[in-house]
């Protein structure tokens, strides 16, 4: 080993890429160039990271020990394979060629290292972060609703008081009626309590609150409660979506196979279609409340909107959250559109089996019913298509909150009366319902 090395006095020869390229001079020219930049850019950021105190931080420290390392592991390899290029001088000798893969060695093992730490760091910065504002919201966010931006706010409120009394009435005695009356014990009805039951849950999540917080000119809502608020309407929201899809396939069937309604429609496949929506939506709402809520919030503590909802809280977020709203509009094009194309092909069908009833009377009934049905859903999916299909850029933060009112407030009154008074079978065991307890 000793002889060979003696051998070695002129030292190695290194053959590379230079050496074996179709166009050496060119690559040397785009070596020395990359290498220049390297040394530029390099340097700038290890000067200014040096002498601005204001960097003087362990985020910009450690990117100087980057660019320092960069700059030694450059400088090792690329001067000499130039000079190598234009002398044609390719040897490298014993000792140097040791102190290179010692340099090496030392410069790419401790970016290794040091990568790992930065990365750590930045995992610190980012939860000391979203702790130091998460821990800020104490206090909770500002919900800036339509009360606190209209003009005539006492009169607004007033109005919203009268329409969830409204709500909590109508839809209290359609579950009342449609529970103690066994003559509503058909899916139809059943199907309609859900619905009544979501609209009643629906409105509770955030009328009281709204008209509380106004009267006492205080509206903070606590992360959590503000997480469980997006919870609930999203549970309750995305569960009637999916209900009225159900509705419209169980008025298909009894108008267009009222021979086969029973067996279609018996009572484990109406269970499932009262379940279903639940199951389904209280998974996505669980989804996209935990994502939602993990991102860190600095911009602001005022929420411009009248509830707790993920598009206008995405605004408040430190970071990017654009690929996040383009999921959430993908899943709010799912779950609004293939449901809503179910309902408009079921009432296509059953319109077509209506023009051809010999009956005056059962035509009309089905129609009267199927308008019902029709008008809910038009309300429903018009301000849900409005809030989560529609792009931000074609809606303001205004008529966003005119939405909310609609969906949260005014839709959950109006369900109710829109099939109760138009609906002979309910209305008579309303009746019936208000003799028996009430006479």
């Amino acid at each position: 080993m000793e002889h060979w090395n003696s051998t070695l006095g002129s030292g190695f020869v290194l053959m590379g890429i230079l050496n074996d390229s179709g166009s050496p001079g060119l690559l040397c020219a785009t070596m020395t160039v990359l290498y220049t930049l390297a040394l530029t850019s390099n340097g700038l950021l290890l000067l200014v990271i040096t002498m601005d105190a204001r960097l003087q931080v362990p985020m910009y420290l450690l990117l100087g020990q980057l660019s320092l390392m960069d700059l030694l592991f450059t400088s090792v390899v690329t001067p000499k394979a130039f000079m190598d290029f234009l002398l044609r001088e390719n040897t490298i000798s014993f000792g140097g060629c040791a102190l290179q893969v010692f340099l090496v060695l030392t410069l790419g093992g401790a970016e290794d290292l040091l990568l790992a730490f930065m990365a750590y760091d930045r995992q610190l910065m980012k939860q000391h972060r979203m702790e130091h504002w998460n821990s800020t919201l104490g206090h909770g966010f500002i919900l800036m609703g339509i009360l606190n931006d209209s003009g005539s706010p006492g009169l607004l409120c007033a109005t919203m008081t009268v329409l969830y009394m409204l709500a909590l009435t109508s839809n209290g005695l359609l579950l009342l009626v449609i529970t103690v009356d066994v003559w509503l014990h058909m899916p139809m009805y059943l199907l309609l309590r859900q619905l009544s039951l979501m609209d009643l849950l629906f409105t509770s999540v955030v009328t009281p609150k709204a008209i509380i917080d106004f009267l006492l000119s205080e509206n903070t809502i606590s992360f959590g409660g503000c997480a469980f608020q997006i919870f609930l309407a999203l549970t309750v929201g995305g569960a009637e979506d999916l209900l009225l899809a159900f509705m419209a396939y169980d008025r298909y069937v009894a108008i267009c196979y009222p021979l086969n309604y029973m067996v279609l429609m018996r009572p484990r496949v109406c269970w499932l279609m009262m379940v279903t929506p639940w199951v389904l939506a209280s998974l996505n709402a669980l989804c996209h409340t935990l994502y939602t809520m993990h991102f860190p919030f600095c911009m602001s503590r005022n929420i411009n909107h009248l509830l707790c909802e993920i598009p206008p809280l995405l605004k408040l977020a430190c970071e990017d959250a654009s690929r996040y709203e383009l999921m959430l509009y993908v899943t709010g094009v799912t779950f609004l559109i293939p449901p809503l194309v179910a309902i408009l092909a079921s009432y296509t069908l059953i319109l077509l089996t209506v023009l051809h009833m010999p009956s005056n009377e059962g035509r009309q009934k089905a129609l009267v019913t199927c308008s019902s049905h029709l008008t809910v859903v038009g309300m429903f999916y018009g301000a849900a298509t409005f809030m989560y299909v529609l792009p931000s850029s074609l809606h303001s933060p205004k008529q966003d909150n005119i939405i909310s009112v609609f969906y949260t407030i005014v839709t959950p009154a109006l369900n109710p009366l829109i099939y109760s008074l138009r609906n002979k079978e309910v209305m008579g065991a309303l009746r019936r319902v208000l003799r028996k307890y009430m006479l």
